[in-house]
């Protein structure tokens, strides 16, 4: 037999049952909702992260890019200045060349002049010698200037 205090107290717990599943069920719409927030801020910040690796490895790609051409018109640059070194040598070789020829012929030159000049002025000294010791004034005139000409 069920009392008066017995059904309150049965009461009482089915009514406390009944909010603590209230509750229970109330806590569980709260988890699954901050579940869900937290899921999708986790998304928003995956997202955002992959934007970052994504504009992180297209500055990386374009600064590749940039060093690749920088190296490549180094590169042209050095080739083209040892070009223009190697042909600055070339000429500079050909000019030395032509000037030891030059130089030659001047040298050449000078020899024959002065093995003319030694000739004429033997030769002149010669005919003066005589011109004088005959008497001849006309052929030692013609000796002197001869043999100044020759030092001209």
């Amino acid at each position: 037999v069920e009392t008066k205090s017995m059904k309150r107290t049965i009461s009482k717990s089915e009514s406390e049952t009944a909010n603590h599943k209230k509750i229970a069920d109330d806590l569980k719409k709260v988890i699954v909702h901050l579940h869900n927030k937290n899921k999708q801020r986790l998304e928003i910040e995956k997202n955002e992260h992959n934007d970052l690796l994504n504009q992180l490895s297209n500055a990386h790609s374009d600064l590749a890019g940039k060093i690749q051409m920088e190296r490549k018109a180094h590169a042209a640059e050095v080739a083209r200045l040892n070009e223009a070194m190697r042909e600055l040598k070339a000429k500079h070789v050909h000019e030395i060349e032509e000037a030891k020829h030059e130089l030659q012929k001047v040298i050449v030159g000078y020899r024959e002049h002065t093995e003319s000049y030694s000739h004429v002025q033997q030769r002149d000294s010669t005919e003066l010698m005589h011109a004088t010791k005959f008497g001849k004034q006309k052929t030692a005139s013609k000796a002197t200037k001869r043999h100044q000409s020759a030092l001209i």
